[in-house]
């Protein structure tokens, strides 16, 4: 009976009624298996089959468009998780048996949203897609990031190639493997898995791992280079295939990188390179492409390597081999920093584990600071750092009482990127949006030619750039305290009338523009079934970028309740006081700006 696990972990699924249930996945060297955990812990063995497929009749597809179920987007989950994080934060380290406890309830949290946000399909079947027999059985497994979709698929065509390889024999119809795997032998070798420790004993809390550090701040990362044998050798396999196109098959490929980051233990796409040829053997570079990625209760990031068929027609039936994944890495982010600091060049160079591919990065993390700079422009003809008041007086500056800049950016998101995944939390090339923003200081018109010419991710971060240099938040400093003070009542419906009432007092033309552009997120959160940008992670982006005022703000606002939490009798805040007033302060901003795009939605907010 062959116990040897390949790989083993718990996915999403979608069942046959339509329904999203978590299971355990495993794959054996001849046999895929699902299953799920049973009730009663005590029977053996622990896990009841849902379904299996031999190896050898195991077909897979990974269609390019994300799940379209109904399925709850997890708004109300994140916000229960930010809550469990931040009381986790301040439970003192001696009291171990609390901090366990909440650990448990938060990773049964974090399963539960994980499960939410799985779109990535994975279609598993024991016969070719074509195929119409009767016999023919089709599952349909869910991933959250495109990463761990990769590295199944890349487990089970390894594992289908070397059983083939050890045995021709399988390839003869008449012989008898079906027969052997039964469901009595599955069950027999699902004896030997054990359960996760928080699924065996939910009742011991010292089991639970002990959670790891996490990072809330911003993370740049640069995208040095790419080296190694993997990025041409398969092109060489097809060269000995096809002789005539050696001369010219190599020159046909280019290279990007995808990055992934965590956020409450669920990975997202969050920036990619631009696609870059082989100008070198065994090298391509990538011209330091810095991202600035936003981090949110982040442990890890993930980069995966694609290479590009430029032959290939961008069509429905081709589009699935024009990028194809020749590697894959994936690092904890307090491990990377440390280790960039030790080089000399703060360089860090990722390897493969066969060797024949490595990719070259930097890393630099900032902790979220309390305020942005936000300090007004000199220049006359100045879009960036300009007052609302000052650009709505500007000729040309404005279509409508809507500043032109806010709405050529909102014109192409809503053209190009509402069924782009991750709009406005995927960052673009740090150096092309200042490069795009400098050139709107200089010559508005040329700018909006410019903008045209590049991506809807650049148009989307150039509008979260722009709120975020204004002088004055959307929101005002004036009625930030009012706003943190409403959006903190327990009475729903008692925050909601505060709350309209604080909006009314905004400024005729700053609730104007605020109108307008809740409105758009409104109609992006719409396709959040394939955009994956639901009203809590854009308020999450837009959270700080519409509220965040002077930092002397956020210190008189906070330290008082510090000061009396802590009870330590002094006057001076410390760091840590500093520290949580800017990390509460991000909380409650992005909680304002959730609940008033919930308002617009419903109709509350006119």
């Amino acid at each position: 009976m062959n116990k040897v696990i390949l790989k083993n972990e718990d996915v999403a699924t979608i069942g046959v009624r339509g329904n999203r249930d978590r299971c355990r996945l495993i794959l054996y060297p001849d046999v895929i298996v699902c299953c799920c955990l049973k009730t009663k812990l005590l029977q053996s063995p622990k896990y009841g089959i849902l379904w299996f497929i031999p190896m050898i009749d195991l077909h897979w597809t990974a269609p390019l468009s994300p799940s379209n179920d109904d399925i709850y987007t997890g708004d109300e989950l994140k916000s229960n998780l930010k809550s469990s994080y931040k009381e986790l934060e301040k439970i003192p380290k001696s009291q171990a048996v609390i901090s366990s406890r909440l650990s448990k309830a938060i990773r049964r949290q974090e399963n539960e949203y994980n499960l939410a946000q799985s779109k990535l399909q994975l279609v598993l079947s024991n016969s070719p897609t074509t195929s119409s027999s009767r016999s023919s059985i089709r599952f349909v497994i869910l991933f959250s990031s495109a990463y761990q979709l990769q590295d199944w698929t890349d487990s089970i065509d390894k594992t289908k190639q070397e059983l083939v390889e050890r045995s021709s024999t399988l390839l003869n119809p008449v012989n008898t493997h079906h027969q052997r795997l039964t469901d009595s032998l599955i069950l027999k070798r699902l004896e030997f898995v054990k359960p996760n420790l928080q699924e065996h004993n939910p009742h011991d809390s010292s089991l639970m791992p002990k959670p790891s550090k996490t990072y809330s701040g911003t993370l740049h990362i640069t995208i040095h280079s790419i080296h190694g044998s993997a990025l041409f050798s398969p092109i060489l396999q097809q060269q000995q295939k096809f002789p005539t196109l050696a001369s010219t098959t190599k020159n046909n490929y280019q290279f990007y990188v995808a990055v992934e980051i965590d956020s409450y233990n669920t990975f997202y796409p969050y920036a990619q390179t631009a696609k870059q040829a082989m100008r070198q053997q065994e090298s391509v570079e990538f011209k330091g492409e810095v991202f600035q990625v936003e981090l949110e209760y982040s442990l890890a990031f993930r980069l995966l390597i694609y290479r590009f068929d430029t032959t290939i027609k961008n069509n429905t039936n081709n589009n699935t081999q024009r990028s194809q994944c020749i590697g894959k890495f994936h690092r904890n982010i307090e491990t990377a920093l440390h280790e960039c600091d030790r080089d000399l060049n703060g360089i860090l160079t990722i390897e493969s584990p066969s060797s024949d591919l490595k990719l070259k990065i930097s890393l630099k993390y900032s902790k979220r600071e309390g305020t942005f700079k936000r300090t007004g422009s000199k220049r006359s003809l100045a879009v960036f750092g300009k007052s609302i008041e000052k650009l709505l007086s500007t000729p040309n500056g404005c279509i409508d009482g809507i500043p032109r800049i806010i709405l050529k950016c909102i014109e192409m998101v809503d053209r190009d990127g509402l069924k782009e995944t991750g709009i406005y939390r995927v960052c673009c090339v740090t150096s092309d949006l200042q490069k795009l923003r400098h050139q709107f200081d200089r010559n508005y018109h040329r700018g909006e030619e410019m903008l045209t010419e590049k991506n809807v991710h650049v148009a989307a971060n150039l509008l979260k750039l722009f709120f975020r240099e204004l002088p004055e938040p959307l929101f005002t400093s004036t009625l930030y305290t009012e706003f943190l003070n409403a959006i903190q009542l327990t009475d729903i419906d008692n925050q909601h009338v505060i709350l309209l009432k604080t909006l009314e007092s905004l400024h005729p033309d700053n609730r104007k523009i605020l109108f307008y552009l809740l409105d758009h997120l409104i109609r992006v959160s719409q396709d959040s079934d394939i955009n994956m940008m639901h009203l809590d992670n854009l308020a999450v982006v837009f959270g700080p970028t519409l509220m965040r005022p002077s930092k002397l703000i956020v210190n008189n606002y906070f330290f008082g309740s510090n000061q009396r939490l802590n009870a330590i009798g002094t006057n001076t805040p410390t760091d840590l006081d500093q520290m949580s007033s800017e990390l509460q302060g991000s909380m409650y901003q992005c909680q304002v700006v959730l609940a008033c795009l919930k308002l617009r939605r419903d109709g509350l907010l006119k």
